[in-house]
């Protein structure tokens, strides 16, 4: 059973008399653990769940254990059970794992304990972790977020004298369906000059999102050699206690954001200039799950050709399960069982002029096209042959010819989705204290 949270905790955390280096008497081991979204100076519940998917992630099941590894990164876990009112043993760390699978469930008093918490440690995991990197060389670490399927790689290097930079050539992670932001893709002149991407004592971090579960695997490879070697993992995400997968499935119905994204097609034929012959353009948009069906995408396709000349193109679609392009992504725990609603809309048209275009799918077919003279009925009837209105568009946002080279661009489509109905399945987490 929990205890009360003892008066001498609170003030041990509040005071700072307890320090995560002097107590734990380790080297840090920051690429062998990684660590948790410490970063941010306003603490508060995506902190928190950052943190115990920090725990969680790691699946320590002895209090030993998760003491070595915590204390070695700089995070005092006897001084966070305590002012939790957990005991700082076997049996308070595992009445600690059972609470944190059921945080979502717990009543708004317990969740701002945990706030309150981490905002007392946070200071001191920041010092621990600086005073990891004073070490001279490349630092490469993993940072886990409130998202369990969603982690950060990190890289900063720390001057020896003789150099303040190191270059990293690429990184390979593993399994291959995992999708990372760009951060650490060279720039054409990193790429030219240095030979990969520069890393200097600002810290460079890339958002990756994992397909599934499985186990990660990240090879850093670089021009020097990595604090730790340069391989960073990350264990497999547990699946709930046993206490937790016994709660019955439930359904809900949720209607996301309005949501709005922009496509540039790379170009892919001709000169990079339209010069005033169209283009003709076609885009469309499709609604997409991952294998999971925990995160929904916006897949934008676009093709823009020159009518005449040397047939100037630009076109392409997005990458499967793109990280820019997510229209929503389902609590923990619960998965996508139906999308209620349009999944698809597309739009085409040529383009006459220079700057952006935009039209509303509704308007177009609300246009009573028989009150129109014979010319501008043929003109309203095509339009609404070439543009869907099967609703999952609100409204489109083109760019075509420009004034100068624009394709691969300037050239682009933004399409602004209506709100989408869902109905998402999983278990609904109750506390069982």
């Amino acid at each position: 059973m929990r205890a009360q949270p003892t008066c001498i905790a609170i003030l041990a955390v509040l005071l700072g008399l307890v320090s995560p280096r002097s107590a734990s008497g380790q080297q840090c081991d920051l690429p062998r653990f990684g660590i948790y979204d410490f970063s941010t100076t306003a603490v508060d519940e995506s902190t928190v769940k950052s943190l115990l998917n920090w725990f969680r992630q790691h699946n320590f099941e002895r209090f030993e254990e998760a003491r070595r590894a915590s204390l070695s990164i700089g995070i005092p876990i006897e001084t966070v059970l305590a002012s939790l009112g957990f005991s700082s043993d076997e049996r308070g760390y595992a009445e600690f794992r059972q609470e944190i699978e059921s945080f979502n469930s717990l009543d708004e008093r317990r969740r701002r304990q945990y706030v309150q918490v981490t905002q007392t440690i946070n200071p001191g995991v920041v010092n621990a972790h600086l005073a990891c990197l004073t070490r001279a060389g490349l630092h490469t670490w993993l940072e886990t977020t409130q998202d369990p399927f969603t982690f950060r790689i990190a890289a900063r290097f720390s001057s020896d004298g003789d150099r303040n930079s190191a270059i990293i050539r690429n990184i390979d992670v593993i399994p291959r369906n995992i999708i990372c932001g760009r951060s650490f893709v060279p720039s054409f002149f990193e790429r030219t000059r240095f030979g990969g991407k520069r890393v200097t004592g600002a810290t460079l971090r890339a958002a990756c999102i994992r397909a599934d579960s499985s186990a990660v695997t990240v090879t850093i490879n670089a021009n020097v050699d990595p604090q730790g070697g340069g391989s960073l993992n990350l264990p497999r995400i547990p699946p709930p206690l046993q206490t937790i997968i016994e709660d019955p499935i439930v359904e809900r119905e949720v209607t996301t954001d309005v949501r709005e994204f922009t496509f540039v097609p790379p170009h892919t034929r001709g000169d990079a200039d339209f010069d005033g012959n169209g283009p003709s353009v076609v885009a469309r948009v499709d609604l997409r799950l991952n294998n999971e069906r925990t995160v929904l995408f916006a897949q934008i396709f676009m093709n823009a050709e020159e009518t005449e000349s040397d047939h100037t193109q630009a076109t392409g679609q997005t990458r499967e399960n793109d990280p820019n392009f997510v229209v929503f992504r389902a609590p923990s725990g619960f998965s996508i069982k139906e999308i209620r609603g349009p999944q698809s809309d597309e739009m085409r048209y040529i383009d006459g002029g220079h700057g952006e275009v935009s039209f509303r799918p509704a308007d177009i077919h609300a246009a009573d096209c028989g009150r129109l003279s014979a010319i501008f009925r043929r003109i309203c009837e095509q339009r609404k042959r070439d543009t869907s209105n099967n609703g999952l568009v609100d409204q489109w946002f083109s760019v075509g010819d420009t004034d100068g080279d624009e394709a691969g661009t300037r050239t682009n489509v933004r399409v602004r989705l209506r709100p989408i109905r869902l109905l998402i399945e999983g278990r609904e987490r109750v506390d069982r204290r």
